[in-house]
């Protein structure tokens, strides 16, 4: 009786082993993604699949999951399981293009994530197991998203090819191939604008008594401002789903699973795409270091040289033609040498910025344009819109001056607020660093004052301030470059005399 037995059970034992069902227990983030067995759609996830062996067509079994965004899952058996369950709980990867944009496109930054809504405003409902449902209600007037969503934001944002400051900083001798690095020329903010989960409660097998499924969509309001006109040029609405099922003793994070599909989904807008490729930035102008050998002719009204009774009388009339620049990375200083717009600074004060803006000491502010540079000699010509400014002249060609002459600056030193703010010192030495001649002076310059005028007192601009030196031992030393250096590096020719 028990061989009777024995034998009945390997019978058995056989015959599931050649027609035995199989269970494959599929749950994915998210869930309601679409099952298929061998090309047929079986369920949507969370779900139990049975199949058997002898179903196979050409000796293998072909599992996919498809969800809409998501790219497709697939797994292949190829000979019959050992084991009859099989699991798997799988985060589907989010599907988007990749751009292969080269070094030179705009860098984009992002601000932040904000929500703003009433107290009380109801975003959806909760059924428990009883039927019974409970209104989801707003909690907190305003809420700024953390850091996270910065993370995801870069994170996704590089995946896709896109540059930032993070993608530029992480190049190799970053920090020795520029002085300073390039400014992000677009940020982005978003706001979530529309809100709606709905939550259902349910029984399930095994030590937890419950299960929550839900969806949850959400609206995206982006905005893109452009950093070199301070206007917001592009506005987009993207929705972020996230469909789940958790255990009572799980928790999701519904906001962060949501902006990740609506960020990828804003990013592959064509009209973004051709905004950011389509920009040109404020540094170059037209104008590469590639062509700088082909050197232009910088025209220029000749202006004469005024005759003033004191030096206090000769300051004040300078001032008018010294100017703050103001850009999106800082300020510096500069000085109108032509009625017509034409500004001289140091190169590294608009290095890499997105815009430009020239105060004079009344309080006028108004856009300038980068004509010409030269990185290299650290010394850059601007164009104001407009005629009629007060500039100031050059020191005559073949003139020079000398040690001990008594010279001046007048810049924006620390603040803005601190614009027309006068140093005064001499010629204390003719320094050549690096194969260039710098004027050194004992004047007391701070990095504001770089790319304002160094002035004799005739009024006459015979240097731009570029650098001081810092160091043990050593104070009150700064460096411009001379006039004549000027004039050749920048091409620079003076027409007829303008009183």
């Amino acid at each position: 009786m028990k061989k009777f037995k024995l034998l009945l059970s390997l019978l058995i034992l056989c015959s599931v082993a050649v027609h035995g069902q199989f269970h494959y227990d599929i749950k994915t983030t998210p869930d309601s993604a679409i099952v298929s067995v061998n090309g047929i759609v079986k369920c949507a996830t969370p779900c139990v699949i049975k199949y058997r062996w002898r179903d196979a067509i050409n000796d293998k079994i072909v599992f996919e999951i498809k969800s809409e965004d998501y790219k497709t899952w697939s797994d292949t058996l190829r000979k019959k399981p050992r084991s009859f369950d099989k699991f798997l709980n799988w985060d589907l990867e989010l599907d988007f293009p990749i751009f292969d944009l080269d070094d030179n496109e705009a860098l984009i930054s992002f601000d932040k994530l904000i929500a703003d809504f009433n107290d009380g405003r109801i975003i959806g409902k909760t059924v428990d197991i009883n039927g019974n449902s409970e209104l989801i209600k707003w909690s907190g007037s305003i809420k700024v998203g953390d850091d996270v969503f910065e993370s995801k934001f870069y994170e996704v944002l590089t995946n896709m090819g896109y540059k930032s400051a993070y993608t530029e900083s992480v190049k190799l001798f970053a920090e020795e191939q520029r002085e300073r690095p390039k400014l992000p020329r677009y940020t982005i903010g978003v706001e979530i604008t529309d809100y709606h989960i709905n939550l259902v409660e349910s029984k399930q097998k095994g030590y937890y008594s419950t299960t929550l499924k839900g969806r949850a969509n959400v609206e995206y309001t982006w905005s893109v401002l452009d950093k070199s006109s301070g206007e917001v040029v592009y506005k987009k609405v993207t929705n972020g789903i996230n469909r789940f099922s958790q255990s009572n003793y799980e928790e999701i994070e519904y906001n962060l699973v949501t902006f990740e599909p609506a960020l990828i989904n804003f990013l592959a807008e064509q009209e973004f795409y051709d905004l950011v490729v389509g920009s040109d930035d404020v540094d170059v102008s037209g104008i590469t270091d590639s062509n700088k050998s082909d050197q232009k002719l910088n025209e220029i009204e000749k202006m004469s040289t005024s005759k003033y009774l004191t030096s206090s009388e000769m300051i004040q009339k300078a001032s008018e033609a010294c100017v703050t620049i103001i850009t999106d990375g800082g300020h510096g200083s500069g000085v109108v040498v032509s009625k017509k717009g034409a500004v001289l600074t140091a190169y590294h004060v608009i290095e890499g910025v997105n815009q430009i803006n020239v105060k004079f000491s009344n309080g006028l502010t108004l856009k300038a344009k980068l004509i010409d540079y030269d990185k290299f000699n650290d010394i850059a010509l601007l164009d104001i819109t407009g005629e009629g400014f007060r500039a100031l002249p050059l020191l005559p060609k073949g003139k020079s001056i000398g040690l001990g002459e008594e010279l001046l600056t007048i810049g924006t030193p620390a603040d803005i607020d601190l614009g027309q703010s006068i140093s005064k010192g001499i010629l204390s030495g003719k320094r050549k660093i690096e194969n260039r001649v710098y004027l050194q002076t004992d004047i007391a310059v701070s990095p504001g004052n770089s790319g304002g005028p160094l002035l004799n007192m005739k009024g006459e601009v015979v240097g731009i301030v570029q650098k001081k030196f810092i160091g043990e031992g050593i104070e009150g030393i700064g460096l411009s470059l001379p006039m004549e250096e000027i004039r050749r590096i920048m091409g620079l020719v003076e027409k007829k005399i303008i009183d």
